[in-house]
């Protein structure tokens, strides 16, 4: 790819991109929490820790389960962030070094495959968490959990 608009487009839109990923990531591990908490408060035999009835038992299995639930959304987020960083890398060196020579044939593959990543991550975050919000909700609702 040898054109310069292109990679000044994708120097602007993956940074804003790259924002818009640690917002709903944060957003949806708000949601976690507040999922591990109407988990910690049921009484339901299918929810996690509600095979013990000692509360301090119960409230172990919830933080075990939380913090395997931050670890993954930490791995993925890294990985997700270190593929937004090359990408804009990519195209900042071809816009300091020029469209002339090796370097663009190797980012624009590059810059392609993490503005496409991270566009379809920024639309699939949201929508994946929309299911469980709404049981959760439903069963706040009914005053399951409390």
């Amino acid at each position: 790819m040898r054109n310069e608009a292109f990679y000044s487009t994708a120097a602007q839109v993956l940074p804003a991109l790259l924002i818009a990923l640690l917002v709903q990531m944060s957003a949806v591990l708000r949601a976690h929490l507040r999922v591990f908490a109407h988990y910690a408060a049921s009484n339901s035999p299918d929810r996690p820790g509600s095979y013990f009835s000692d509360p301090e038992e119960k409230r172990l299995v919830v933080d075990v389960l939380t913090a395997n639930a931050f670890r993954r959304w930490i791995r993925n987020g890294v990985l997700g962030g270190t593929l937004i960083v090359v990408g804009e890398a990519s195209a900042v060196a071809v816009l300091v070094a020029g469209t002339d020579g090796w370097l663009p044939l190797v980012a624009g593959p590059v810059c392609v495959v993490a503005i496409l990543v991270s566009t379809v991550l920024a639309a699939w975050l949201p929508i994946s968490q929309l299911r469980k919000m709404a049981l959760l909700d439903r069963n706040q609702a009914r005053g399951r959990g409390r």
